[in-house]
């Protein structure tokens, strides 16, 4: 757009509406700024504002000034970000135009004190996210605007008591990860330069192969590139010749990936019927515990199943007041859907006993290998209602019980961390032992974890012992184990299989949680039902018992 139109402020144009927002409360201190911009010292100008105006004031004009309305933006240019299906971007920018560009992925929101969503940063499966490396505009205590502001974010990498420090290490690991695709950063910024060449420097050498976008005649920023292997891709200028060369890029890119995902599913060894039938077999004769199945009294899970339910992580609406956030806090349903909480990524749940663990996995198993399966005569209320997540459909379900590796543990005691490599040989032996009642071969296991569309459904930590006797004395099968899942949850993670892990609340230490955490993992705990679930579970429970046939909801609700 022309200078006129323009509706998003060059940096020098945000350091002129500082010098206005001075000039009526410190018009020294609006002069000396405005010659600072003159001498073309950017990064001092805004130091000096900020001194001048104080923080809040200094975010409120530069709210202000980057405040469009959706209407009036070009969305083409983030439009054609997203075309290239990236997992992360990490920005500078303050604004909402990538959140906006990036409509009908729902792209997350990243802040720096965003821990467990940092933590989560790679995982290859929900929402692509959006870290905000300098803060958002809806998070003004986030924002940071000056130069004396970037200082301790890219120092806190050597500064073990900064709460800055899990950002940083992020920032710097990156450059280990998938390709991340970096959006208004300022290449004359030395701070943001010298945190980039930081990460490059401590990962030569490891890092997955790296390109960059790079606008012709920015050498700076070529022989950094260059310096540390980044191969550049060089564009004539910004505006319609970038957008031309993404989206290029995208329409390669899709192709790539349909002909990758393609090859992968045709090769894979298709789930044999037996795996439906054991499944279909462990949902049945579902009676409470000290009731022997008869003839006519044969309950499958199809029937009285009711949803597990655990605490609610779903975002607040976004274009909200605070007023309204927290108006609205108070109506917000304290639970979710385990089912709907699986779309975003793999999970450790925690339950007491009696909470439904078990029965959701083998639930779950169910209905990613037999979709719509179930056979309900009372309906779930439509706030109740579960649906498969896309992300898991056409996957290899796989329910191990943790207790049924427990003879192969003890052939091998040890007293530290199983490779991945010896971890997949475990999985492997319990297949070996179990196929001929689950269908579920070594060969099967493994063709389906390579190509990254396995569902792993790990039952029960809590029923893994936690003392054996071993030839070089006692040894912890459990805590091998849980030392030994994060590795391998992060090899499973970037093939692009999902996992399911289930224990009663003391079945793991917090530290190894945590591991868990780190791993990719999601930590949430299964919620006591509700009363709309209990009526629902009790009236499917009356509706397919055989004394009540002829009026099982009157008799329900007595």
């Amino acid at each position: 757009k022309s200078e006129s139109q323009q509706k998003f402020l060059t940096w020098t144009q945000l350091l002129q509406v500082l010098v206005e927002e001075l000039q009526g409360i410190d018009k020294k201190g609006a002069k000396r700024v405005q010659s600072t911009i003159d001498d073309e010292d950017l990064l001092d100008a805004a130091n000096i504002a900020l001194k001048k105006l104080g923080k809040a004031a200094f975010a409120d004009a530069v709210v202000g000034a980057v405040s469009v309305a959706k209407q009036d933006c070009d969305l083409t240019l983030p439009q054609a970000i997203w075309g290239l299906n990236p997992r992360l971007i990490v920005t500078t920018n303050y604004d909402r135009v990538l959140h906006w560009g990036g409509e009908g992925r729902d792209p997350k929101l990243v802040l720096n004190n965003s821990h467990s969503e940092l933590q989560a940063l790679f995982d290859e499966v929900g929402r692509p996210k959006i870290w905000h490396l300098h803060g958002h505009m809806d998070h003004a205590d986030s924002m940071i605007l000056a130069p004396d502001q970037y200082r301790p974010l890219y120092a806190a990498i050597n500064d073990s008591n900064s709460e800055l420090r899990n950002a940083a290490l992020t920032l710097q690991q990156i450059f280990t990860r998938q390709p991340v695709l970096f959006i208004g950063f300022s290449m004359t910024d030395e701070y943001v330069l010298d945190a980039i060449e930081q990460g490059l420097q401590a990962f030569q050498g490891y890092a997955p192969n790296r390109w960059a976008l790079l606008k012709q005649g920015e050498q700076r920023v070529k022989e950094l590139w260059e310096k540390y292997q980044v191969r550049v891709i060089e564009y004539n200028d910004h505006g319609q010749p970038l957008i031309d060369l993404l989206q290029k890029l995208a329409a390669a890119t899709a192709q790539g990936e349909i002909r990758v995902e393609a090859e992968k599913l045709k090769s894979l060894p298709a789930i044999p019927p037996l795996c439906l039938d054991f499944a279909r077999q462990e949902c049945a004769n579902v009676l409470p515990l000290g009731i022997q199945p008869s003839a006519d009294l044969s309950i499958s899970l199809q029937n009285v199943y009711v949803p597990a339910l655990v605490e609610n992580a779903r975002p607040e609406p976004d274009g909200q007041s605070d007023g309204q956030q927290k108006s609205s806090r108070t109506e917000r349903p304290t639970w979710q859907l385990l089912m709907e909480r699986l779309e975003s990524g793999s999970l450790f749940v925690a339950g007491n006993a009696g909470y439904g663990k078990s029965t959701f996995a083998k639930w779950l198993r169910l209905q990613v290998l037999q979709p719509q399966s179930q056979q309900f005569q009372v309906a779930a209320p439509d706030e109740f209602r579960e649906v498969l997540p896309e992300s898991l459909q056409g996957r290899l379900p796989v329910l191990i019980a943790f207790r049924d590796l427990v003879d192969d543990l003890h052939a091998q005691p040890r007293q530290g961390a199983m490779s991945a490599a010896d971890l997949l040989a475990l999985l492997q032996r319990w297949a070996s032992r179990y196929a001929g009642k689950t269908g579920i071969t070594p060969e099967l296991l493994q063709a389906w974890l390579r190509a990254g569309r396995a569902l792993l459904i790990l039952d029960g930590i809590d029923e893994l012992p936690t003392a054996a006797q071993g030839p070089n004395g006692t040894w912890n099968p459990r805590n091998v184990v849980l030392a030994s899942l994060p590795l391998a949850i992060r090899e499973w993670h970037q093939a692009g299989n999902r996992l399911l892990l289930t224990s009663r609340p003391y079945g793991l230490e917090d530290n190894q949680l945590q591991d868990l955490v780190n791993a990719g993992v999601t930590s949430c705990s299964l919620q006591p039902l509700p009363d709309a679930l209990q009526t629902l579970l009790v009236q499917r429970w009356f509706s397919v018992l055989p004394k009540y046939q002829q009026g099982p909801l009157a008799e329900a609700e007595k």
